[in-house]
């Protein structure tokens, strides 16, 4: 009895501790799984998470902080990236929310790893905090990723820096192959853009480049025109010919390694007509019976490139051999002292782009009308005497025989018609001819 009372009371026991230790093992596991959801959380992260980028250019990566309403002092970040793609320029820069760096910021481009810990003075309650901006430069194709590594963490304003549970962001980032850059664009017959030019047959070249499939180009009157995307030639140079006056722009377009790059743009200035007739004015200076003084004035335009300067030169046609005179870059007007007859006065006027319009007046001192007399006094005896010559035989026509057979003819048609008066136009014809042999 006292043994099977014994069993009874040994069995109770063990069921009652196999119960205590089910509830006690149940209850630790339930304040592990509550206390884990109670303690605080932070998110560090990355804005934006998706981006293209060119091979060769730099951007900016932003790391912010979301506290998740918790107070947050110090912050410890440790930042991977990709270092066959990517490469650290400057690990930070502009503002920033730590107020103290308890380390500075560090990188290692060989390793593709960054670090930054600094303390927030006070605490910090934020949802998008910045903590650093670190500039990367894209050095190969393809996708790229920065994260954080585990190693990151942050501590609450609480006095004693308690740990908060990190979540952590990640980025991936594109890296496109670079556009290629427009070639360099050469002319040895215009080559300078902003000049004009008299030449209407321009040279072009521009360069080769590695990589190179071809090339497509144009020549137009539109600054702006960019070649369609398909190989016209493999030449680098070219040449156009009898080109209207104007302002011309060539386009070329190289195709490299698949790519097109940019559009390069050539401007040509082609003007081959020359300045505007003008006239010339001379003015005699009047301040003496004896002065030999004249003002040369003289202005004109240019439609296209416009006006660059005229050049004036002085010659004396009395000399037995005529040669070109000294052109000597002038203005209107132009002061010509010690001139005698027979001086010529040549003005030349140039555009921008060298092309000449050359006018000449001739300088006569004393009084015009008798130099004028005295140089053509043989032909104007020749005119009196031919108009002298010709009056006198136009009188002897038309005073004496043409005049009585144009009357007698008017008699003649005038009466035909009447057979009754032809006794009377006999009559009248011969009164006529009476009157001529008389």
């Amino acid at each position: 009895m006292i043994n099977f009372l014994n069993k009874k009371i040994f069995t109770l026991f063990l069921l009652i501790g196999f119960i205590l230790v089910s509830h006690l093992t149940y209850a630790e596991d339930s304040l592990d799984y509550n206390a884990e959801n109670l303690l605080p959380k932070a998110e560090i992260f990355i804005n934006p998470s998706n981006a293209e980028f060119l091979v060769g250019s730099t951007f900016d990566v932003p790391i912010y902080i979301d506290t998740k309403g918790n107070s947050i002092n110090t912050v410890n970040v440790k930042l991977s990236f990709d270092a066959t793609r990517l490469s650290i320029v400057k690990p930070s820069g502009g503002k920033s929310i730590l107020g103290i760096w308890l380390e500075p910021p560090s990188y290692d481009n060989k390793k593709g790893t960054a670090s930054f810990m600094g303390v927030v003075p006070k605490g910090i309650v934020t949802s998008s905090g910045l903590i650093a901006t670190v500039t990367f430069k894209a050095i190969a194709t393809g996708n790229s990723s920065i994260g954080f590594s585990n190693y990151s963490s942050a501590n609450l304003n609480d006095g004693i820096g308690s740990n908060v549970i990190l979540s952590l962001g990640r980025a991936i980032y594109k890296i496109n192959p670079k556009i290629p850059e427009g070639v360099m664009i050469y002319s040895g017959t215009h080559p300078f853009q902003d000049r004009w030019y008299n030449n209407s047959s321009p040279f072009l070249s521009w360069d080769n480049v590695e990589g190179l499939n071809g090339f497509n180009y144009l020549l137009d009157s539109n600054p702006n025109t960019i070649p369609s995307t398909e190989i016209k030639d493999s030449n680098t140079f070219i040449s156009y010919e009898n080109l209207k006056d104007g302002i011309w722009y060539f386009h070329v377009r190289s195709n490299i390694n698949g790519i097109w790059g940019n559009t390069s743009h050539f401007q040509i200035k082609v003007d081959t007509n020359p300045p505007a007739f003008f006239p010339t004015i001379v003015d005699k200076l009047k301040d003496g019976i004896s002065s030999k003084k004249y003002l040369v004035s003289f202005m004109t335009t240019d439609a296209l490139s416009g006006l660059n300067h005229y050049e004036v030169g002085v010659l004396d046609k009395s000399d037995s051999e005529v040669s070109s005179p000294v052109f000597i870059q002038s203005e209107s007007p132009y002061l010509i002292s010690n001139s005698e007859k027979n001086t010529r006065v040549m003005i030349r006027a140039f555009d921008n782009a060298g092309n000449m319009r050359e006018v000449s007046a001739d300088i006569y001192p004393g009084v015009t009308l008798v130099i004028a007399l005295k140089k053509y006094a043989l032909y104007l005896f020749m005119l009196i005497t031919f108009m002298l010559i010709l009056e006198l035989i136009l009188h002897y026509l038309f005073g004496h025989h043409i005049l009585n057979h144009i009357k007698r003819m008017f008699y003649i048609f005038g009466k035909i018609s009447s057979d009754e008066k032809y006794k009377e136009i006999e009559k009248e014809i011969e009164k006529i001819d009476n009157n001529d042999s008389q």
